[in-house]
């Protein structure tokens, strides 16, 4: 088969095609997920800070506290929900700060989120040293509220505040999936296609053609040799105009076909259609 020869053209660029969408799928995909962790930083990151500013460096909330004056701490705590509806917890442990930062310290174990913050007041001068303020996020509601295609989970990579995540299983990536891998398809197919056609067209226009030629002077031994000399003849004639090559063998297939037509009927051409291809 003729075409065969040009097979592995068309294995190439299938293969660099279907490899340059899924390149281009998994690259998009990890930008995506890195720009969601990100908004999922910032958005735990600015609350650990109001809560931080805002109600653990607070005098009469530090006093409260250190008085066990419980309504007064729901009354804080719930204002502090309030104000971000991801916390899910809040509370006071009765032991000192075991961390060195200055005022508070966020810390997971893979998949859950927490901070502990020392209670300051209002001026930052005086903390309370036996007590420590807990407070854990909900990380799945943060991730459901901005359509993350993560979740945390224990064994997966890591990254920042000690947090492992996973792609979730049966994404939207599935869909974008299956229509990248079928618009890749349909792509190769196209090309394929195009290349099949453009590769048939030059061989019956050029091979094919001499081929034809040959099949004729087989069948046709009493007029084989006028075609011919007719053929060197314009060959000779080009040269002298100054043709091209591409141009002087056109006239060559021209000289040799120029009364063809009436022996090419009579001829069955179904047994030797090995001669073309």
């Amino acid at each position: 088969m003729y075409l065969k020869r040009y097979k592995w053209i068309f294995l190439v660029v299938a293969m660099l095609i279907f490899f340059g969408v899924a390149f281009v799928q998994i690259h998009y995909q990890k930008k995506l997920e890195d720009y969601q962790l990100e908004v999922f930083k910032t958005i735990v990151q600015r609350s650990v800070d109001l809560v931080s500013s805002g109600y653990f460096q607070w005098t009469e909330l530090k006093e409260a506290i250190e008085k066990n004056d419980e309504e007064f701490n729901e009354e804080a705590f719930e204002e502090i929900k309030s104000l971000d509806p991801h916390i899910k917890e809040i509370k006071i442990l009765n032991q000192p700060p075991s961390f060195e930062e200055e005022y508070y310290r966020v810390e997971s174990d893979g998949e859950r989120l927490w901070a502990l913050f020392k209670i300051y007041d209002s001026m930052g001068e005086e903390m309370i040293a036996d007590r420590t303020a807990y407070v854990e996020w909900d990380v799945a509601s943060i991730l459901n509220s901005i359509g993350a295609s993560v979740e945390f989970r224990k064994g997966g990579k890591k990254t920042f505040w000690g947090l492992e995540y996973k792609s979730k299983p049966g994404n939207k990536w599935f869909a974008a999936s299956f229509w990248s891998s079928l618009g890749g398809l349909a792509i190769i197919l196209i090309i394929r296609s195009i290349f099949v056609r453009s590769i048939l067209k030059f061989h019956y226009e050029t091979e094919g053609l001499e081929r034809l030629i040959k099949i004729i002077d087989k069948k046709d031994h009493y007029t084989a040799l006028h075609p011919e000399y007719t053929s060197r003849i314009a060959v000779l004639l080009g040269k002298k105009l100054g043709l091209n090559k591409k141009e002087l063998k056109e006239l060559g297939i021209a000289g040799r076909l120029h009364d063809r037509t009436p022996t090419t009927q009579a001829i069955p051409l179904q047994g030797d259609s090995k001669w073309l291809l």
